[in-house]
């Protein structure tokens, strides 16, 4: 899979644990929630903790489903394998950028591979609502 991102900055509304919001991206600058612009998503190059608030803030205002939302929150999270999970392990590591894309294109092979029907389905539709939220921004080729 092949993604050329357009040259658009890209800032994300975050939360902080305190409660307070900011924007975090390329050229970004912090500001409250009264005065943020809307912006869009840039799935490609995102931390697990952006994915994850802009999940949780669209399941608050109605735009995705429970079952969405934890879709995201699965794809938000790094779940060790062959070791009992510990709560560190579910502390997002926002040390890194992560292309959401290349993950759920991953999950969707993975699906096929293991003939899991379900678990693809649910993949691609994560993927269309990713497509949706940031289109005009990212070209796919496949």
């Amino acid at each position: 899979m092949q993604i050329d991102t357009v040259n658009q900055p890209t800032a994300v509304l975050t939360r902080k644990p305190d409660g307070t919001e900011k924007n975090v991206g390329p050229d970004s600058v912090s500001s409250t929630k009264n005065n943020t612009a809307p912006t869009k998503p840039n799935f490609a190059n995102m931390t697990q903790s952006d994915l994850f608030n802009w999940a949780n803030e669209k399941a608050k205002a109605g735009e995705l489903s429970p079952k969405e939302m934890w879709s995201f929150s699965y794809l938000a999270m790094d779940i060790p394998v062959g070791k009992e999970l510990s709560a560190e392990d579910l502390r997002p590591d926002d040390a890194k950028l992560i292309n959401f894309f290349d993950k759920v294109q991953d999950g969707i092979r993975g699906a096929i591979s293991n003939d899991d029907s379900e678990t693809k389905q649910r993949l691609e539709s994560v993927l269309s609502i990713m497509k949706r939220e940031q289109q005009g921004q990212i070209n796919l080729s496949v």
